[in-house]
């Protein structure tokens, strides 16, 4: 199964916006301004690239407008129609732009600091225009607890608005990362306690497979994207595929709440193609529906974000 054969949009849920400025601003931030953590998170970045076959890290010294420019050409030849955006720069000149200058194409998740009390007022703004349509949380790199009360207003006003919210839970390749804050099953409370927030859980819970079926089981409101390589599975102390992932998810979460994705992030890699074709060979093998297929490879996401349908390319 390949994109062109598809006579359906393909949205892919999870790409990172990167570019050299922002980069350098989220490093910074997220370190703490720590220096060895810093030269240790590019050389374990760089390591990780080249055990995939993929070109050291960059970031381009870009503007927000140029980058879009940039990634509507990459979504073009790949055969995907729309792109969700990530930043983990809260407030970020740069991504505005970039999100504003590839609308229609274009959908970004903006982010902020649960824990700081002016995290519900600076949500509420973003909330007023610009392109974003969602919230993407990462409680490994801002350090809390996903049930911890304090961030529940942030999370009374994204199910008030109906913006869903991406919580990076599992591993991270990002050595300055606090994993003790990225169990999924930490989710359950917040799933159970707001039932109408839309919450998605990316790259199958990225290592704790066990805690996402879980979590999937315990809370209807819960999705899980597909994105990454997905090279958790080689840590695992049990042989797992891939393809076996996809059909344990279906098996326990059912097609609506999975989400196709690739985190695709950095240049010169670009678009990661290799994952998109990939995953559409597995999910080619399973025996799913067209309307399955549809709803997987853009349907579910275009719902959550309240869009019937992927707008013209026009």
């Amino acid at each position: 199964m390949k994109p062109h054969e598809l006579d359906f949009p393909i949205v892919d849920a999870h790409i990172h916006f990167m570019n050299q400025k922002t980069q350098s601003q989220a490093v910074k931030l997220w370190s703490r301004g720590n220096q060895t953590l810093i030269a240790e998170d590019k050389k374990r970045r760089n390591k990780h690239a080249a055990s995939l076959n993929n070109p050291p890290w960059e970031f381009p010294d870009l503007s927000g407008s140029e980058m879009a420019v940039k990634w509507q050409t990459e979504l073009a030849e790949n055969g995907i129609s729309r792109g969700v955006f990530l930043c983990l720069v809260p407030e970020s000149a740069d991504f505005c732009e970039f999100i504003r200058r590839g609308q229609p194409r274009f959908w970004g998740f903006t982010t902020v600091n649960p824990l700081d009390k002016r995290a519900v007022a600076g949500l509420e703004a973003q909330m007023q225009g610009g392109g974003f349509v969602g919230l993407k949380l990462f409680p490994a790199l801002q350090r809390f607890y996903v049930h911890d009360e304090q961030a529940y207003p942030l999370y009374e006003l994204a199910e008030r608005r109906g913006w869903p919210i991406i919580f990076h839970m599992g591993l991270t390749l990002a050595y300055f990362a606090d994993v003790r804050y990225t169990n999924p099953l930490d989710l359950q409370p917040v799933g159970r306690d707001f039932p109408k927030l839309n919450i998605i859980v990316p790259h199958f819970g990225t290592g704790y497979l066990r805690e996402a079926l879980f979590l999937a089981y315990h809370c209807a409101n819960v999705h899980f994207d597909t994105s990454s390589s997905n090279i958790w599975l080689k840590y695992l102390p049990y042989s797992f595929t891939l393809k076996q992932v996809f059909e344990k998810f279906l098996s326990v979460a059912g097609p609506e709440r999975i989400i196709f994705g690739t985190d695709s992030s950095y240049f010169p890699r670009g678009y990661r193609s290799q994952i998109l074709h990939a995953q559409l060979e597995i999910l080619g093998q399973l025996g799913l529906s067209k309307e399955e297929l549809r709803n997987i490879l853009g349907g579910n996401i275009m719902r959550l974000l309240k869009q019937e349908q992927a707008p013209s390319d026009d």
